[in-house]
This record gives structure tokens, C-alpha cells and sequence, in this order.
């Protein structure tokens, strides 16, 4: 199969080509297959059809179209890998010449991840990054008091005195029966020493977020990129379903949320847009800090990350989790790669 690949704006190629009739041939048995799973005859069972019967009552044309979508389907991704194309998102396909007895020509749009020079990223983690392990977290009593009082005003009973009907809370007091309630704590003196350890946690996390952060915003800062508008919608696609699956939680839907703040998906669409820009461009630059330094997940890593997410959600799709897996743990060595740079100039 002959192709002509060019080079469009905006980081997006054309790739024109034709399959040969030969290789139809083998798509067509597919095509055949998939349409007589689909095809309903008096005196036939799905799937069980005869070839020449199912060919008379779809009709020629028809099983012409279904050859091409089920070749097309195929070829795109052996294209793909056979030219080292980084291809992202879906491609606009389109078929040129469709003739019985002749090669299938098409034509194929696709955005590609866009050719990056990023600066010395090490020499930026080194001056601007802060080594969040070497700061002494501190917790006092007070934030341990106020965390204590969520705790219990999220345990607590709402009942209605007779005398007056209003409602009040009752909130549970602080004591060992109690915290054994909450988790694997032994007593009130326990659940006191683990909460301040997990406060602490938390603080660092946020310390170690905020100077990722600083890093990357400097890297991409002095870095030119040129991002394609898919990759844009694909990051507004995300923050829409994680804007969904926030709202389900809290009991309501999307439409009902747009409603009450007066605007439509459109509008915030809009105002997400140079946020999904940044994020987007965070990720190209974390793809090829990782792709210069040579990052890899190992496999052992992946599959087990996977297979919690599998025992959690069984509807998961276990591909799409194992791509999300690869990309977070990917990312997290990159950030670990810059603190490590901070953590040296420490030294």
C-alpha cells in the first residue's frame, strides 16, 4: 500500500493513500461477518446467513461502504506505527474513489503531538524548585481541634425537640468508643497522634503540588509550542466530565447546575480555555521530559495500578485505564526527576 504523508498547520498532517484490491478482499470477509450479525432474514439466524443470500439481500453498494469502514479501521493505526506518527485524537477520515473491482482511495486529517524544544528543565527545577522533604512541617493543637470538630459534626444526628420543633445537631463526644468507630485507632490519645501525622501528610502534599507547579510554570513559561485546537477540546472534555462526576455526587446533573448559574456549556467552554491551554501544554512538556530522559513505567508497575482501578470499577475499560495508569505514573517520575534536582542543589 502506497501513501504520501504532508505536513499541515497547527501540528497536523494529511496522509493520502489507496488500499489494493487484494487487501479488500480480506477486509470484505470482515465486512461480510459483521453485517450478517446484523442482518435479519426469515429462516436464518444471526451470524448463520449465506454468503451469496446475505451479498443479494444487502446489496452490493452496501457491502462495498462496510469493506471500506472495516479497512479503513485496519489500515489507520499500521499507518500510524509504521511511520512513527504520534497521532492524538480522532482522525477525520475521508474516502476519495470507491468502485467495485477497484483500490479504495482515502484521504486522512490527524493532529500530531507538536515538535517541542523545551529549555534545560534540570537547570530550572535546580534554581526555582524548593525541596519540600527538607521543610519542617509544623500542626498545633488548634488545627487538630477544628479537624476533630468536622469529624464529629459529620457524625452527628439531627433530631427535633417536641417543645419547640426546631432541629438541632447531635454531636457525638470524643472519646474511645467513638474513634473506634472511625478506623483501626486504639483509643482517643491514638487517634489524636495519627491525626496529626495524616494533617502533616497533607500539608506536605500541598507544599510539594505548589512547587511542581512553580516548576513547570517557569518551564512553560520559556518554551514555544504550538498546540493543536484537538488537544485543547480534549482537555475541556475532561474538565466537563470531572465537572459531571462532582455534581452526581452532590445529587445533580449538569443541565441543572448550568441552569442555576445562569450559563450554558458553551460559556464555560469558553472560560476553561486558557486553562485547558496551560494544562495541555503541561502535559506535552512532561511527555518530553520524559521522552529526553528516557522515563519508563515498567509493566509490573502499570498492571498493578490497573488491577485496582479493575477490582473498583468493573465496568472500566481496561485499555483506556491502562493508558490513564501509564500517563500518571509517568508523570509522577518526570516531577519526582525535577524535586530530585532542587534536592541536589541542597547538597
Amino acid at each position: 500500500m502506497k501513501t504520501e504523508i504532508k505536513e499541515l498547520e497547527n501540528s497536523e498532517i494529511e496522509i493520502v493513500g489507496e488500499i489494493p484490491i487484494g487487501d479488500l478482499d480480506k477486509y470484505q470477509k470482515e465486512a461480510l461477518k459483521k453485517l450478517g450479525e446484523n442482518t435479519k432474514m426469515p429462516g436464518f439466524r444471526k451470524g448463520h446467513i449465506p454468503e451469496n443470500i446475505l451479498i443479494k439481500q444487502i446489496g452490493d453498494q452496501k457491502l462495498l461502504e462496510e469493506t471500506a469502514q472495516v479497512a479503513l479501521k485496519k489500515t489507520y493505526p499500521e499507518i500510524i506505527k509504521k511511520n512513527k506518527i504520534e497521532a492524538i485524537g480522532l482522525p477525520e477520515i475521508t474516502i476519495t474513489k470507491i468502485a467495485k473491482g477497484n483500490p479504495l482511495g482515502f484521504k486522512i486529517k490527524t493532529a500530531i503531538i507538536p515538535k517541542i524544544e523545551i529549555p534545560n528543565h534540570r537547570k530550572i527545577a535546580k534554581e526555582i524548585g524548593s525541596p519540600s522533604e527538607k521543610i519542617e512541617i509544623k500542626v498545633d493543637e488548634k488545627e487538630i481541634e477544628n479537624t476533630i470538630l468536622q469529624i464529629r459534626k459529620m457524625r452527628a444526628q439531627t433530631s427535633t425537640p417536641s417543645n419547640d420543633g426546631k432541629t438541632k445537631e447531635d454531636i457525638p463526644e470524643l472519646d474511645d468508643e467513638f474513634v473506634r468507630l472511625l478506623g483501626n485507632f486504639k483509643d482517643v490519645k491514638d487517634f489524636r497522634e495519627k491525626l496529626k501525622e495524616n494533617i502533616k501528610v497533607e500539608k506536605r502534599l500541598k507544599i510539594r503540588d505548589k512547587n511542581r507547579l512553580k516548576i513547570m510554570e517557569k518551564i512553560i513559561e520559556e518554551t514555544k509550542i504550538e498546540l493543536p485546537r484537538i488537544l485543547i477540546d480534549i482537555e475541556i472534555n475532561k474538565m466537563i466530565h470531572q465537572l459531571k462526576h462532582d455534581l452526581s455526587h452532590a445529587g445533580m446533573e449538569l443541565e441543572d447546575y448550568l441552569k442555576n448559574i445562569k450559563k450554558t456549556e458553551e460559556d464555560i467552554r469558553k472560560e476553561w480555555t486558557e486553562d485547558a491551554k496551560k494544562r495541555s501544554k503541561l502535559q506535552l512538556i512532561a511527555y518530553q521530559i520524559a521522552k529526553d530522559e528516557e522515563i519508563k513505567v515498567s509493566e509490573e508497575e502499570i498492571q498493578k495500578q490497573v488491577n485496582l482501578i479493575m477490582d473498583t470499577h468493573k465496568e472500566a475499560d481496561p485499555d483506556r485505564a491502562r493508558a490513564y495508569i501509564e500517563n500518571v505514573l509517568t508523570n509522577e517520575k518526570v516531577f519526582q526527576l525535577l524535586e530530585n534536582q532542587a534536592l541536589e542543589n541542597q547538597k
